[in-house]
C-alpha cells in the first residue's frame, strides 16, 4: 500500500447486522505503510445494538494492522472503540482487535478505552481472543480497556501478545467462560513471545473453565518473551468446577515454555479466590506457578 501522511477512521457504526456467510469478516483494515511523522487515528467507532453470524465457521476480525508503521514519530491511536453484542456459532472463530504491525523506529502507539463485551458463542468451539497486539515501539500503551462477558465452549484469551516490547496496563478483564472439554485454555492475558514485556495494574477476575481435564484457567500467561515484568496485577475468581481435572490446574499467574535465557520478574501482585470446586487431583490450585524449562 502506498504511505499516507494521515488517516482518520473514526465514528463509524455497524448497525444490528446478521450475516450468513463462512467467509472471513473484517470490520476495519488498515495495512498502510506510515511515513516518517505519520498520523493513524482508529477511534469511536462501534457495533449498533449487535452482530450476529448464522454461519457455522469463519473468522471475525474487528481491526486489522499488520503492515509496519513503526517508523520515527509517527502517532498511532486505536482509542474509544466499542465492539460488542456479537454472536457466532459452530467452529465459528473471533480474532478481536488485532495491532501487530511490529516494526522498528519510535512510534507513539496507545491503544485505550476500548470495550469488548457480551460475545457469545454458546456451545460453539471456535478459538475467541479479544485483542492481539505486537508492537514494537517502546512508546506504547494497550490501557483502560475493558474485555468482558464472553462465552464459547472453546478457548478464549482476553488480551494475547508476541513480538515486541509492550506495556499492557489498567486493563480490566472479567467474566470469560468457556464450557469447552479436555484440553481448553483461558487466559486473561497471554505473553506468548516479545522481548521487553510489562503486564502491571491489570484487574482479571471470574475466569472459568468448567470441563476441563488436562486444561488450564490462568490470570496472566507467560509462555514467551526474554524480560518480563508482571507486577501490581490483581487477580481474583478463577474457578473450575469440573470434576474430571487430571492435570489440569488452575493458576493466578502461570509461567510456562521453553525460552533460553528468559528473565520473569513476578512481584508485588494481589492473587485470591481460585477454585477447583470438584477436582481430585494432586494440586489443581497454583497461585504463582513456574513450569518452565
Amino acid at each position: 500500500s502506498a504511505a499516507t501522511l494521515s488517516q482518520n477512521i473514526s465514528g463509524n457504526t455497524f448497525t444490528n447486522l446478521s450475516v450468513n456467510t463462512t467467509g472471513a469478516i473484517i470490520f476495519i483494515s488498515n495495512n498502510v505503510v506510515m511515513p516518517v511523522n505519520g498520523l493513524q487515528n482508529v477511534n469511536g467507532n462501534s457495533i449498533v445494538t449487535a452482530f450476529t453470524r448464522t454461519a457455522t465457521s469463519g473468522d471475525i476480525n474487528l481491526f486489522t494492522s499488520t503492515t509496519a508503521t513503526d517508523l520515527p514519530n509517527v502517532t498511532v491511536t486505536n482509542n474509544n472503540n466499542n465492539f460488542s453484542n456479537i454472536n457466532i456459532n459452530g467452529t465459528a472463530t473471533i480474532s478481536g482487535w488485532v495491532n501487530t504491525d511490529a516494526g522498528v523506529g519510535n512510534a507513539s502507539k496507545i491503544l485505550s478505552g476500548n470495550t469488548f463485551n457480551n460475545w457469545t458463542a454458546g456451545t460453539g468451539t471456535g478459538t475467541i481472543t479479544a485483542m492481539n497486539v505486537n508492537i514494537t515501539s517502546p512508546n506504547n500503551a494497550t490501557k483502560n480497556n475493558t474485555i468482558s462477558n464472553i462465552s464459547s465452549a472453546g478457548n478464549i484469551t482476553g488480551i494475547t501478545t508476541a513480538a515486541g516490547n509492550d506495556s499492557i496496563l489498567l486493563n480490566t478483564i472479567q467474566t470469560l467462560v468457556s464450557t469447552g472439554t479436555i484440553a481448553t485454555v483461558i487466559n486473561g492475558i497471554a505473553v506468548t513471545g516479545g522481548t521487553v514485556k510489562n503486564v502491571s495494574r491489570n484487574t482479571i477476575y471470574n475466569l472459568q473453565a468448567n470441563n476441563i481435564t488436562t486444561g488450564s484457567v490462568s490470570g496472566i500467561a507467560i509462555s514467551g518473551g526474554l524480560f518480563n515484568y508482571i507486577f501490581r496485577n490483581k487477580i481474583y475468581q478463577i474457578i473450575s468446577g469440573s470434576a474430571g481435572i487430571t492435570t489440569g490446574t488452575v493458576n493466578g499467574i502461570l509461567v510456562s515454555g521453553a525460552v533460553a535465557n528468559q528473565v520473569t520478574t513476578i512481584y508485588n501482585n494481589i492473587i485470591g479466590d481460585l477454585r477447583a470446586t470438584a477436582a481430585s487431583a494432586a494440586n489443581p490450585v497454583i497461585g504463582i506457578s513456574i513450569t518452565n524449562t
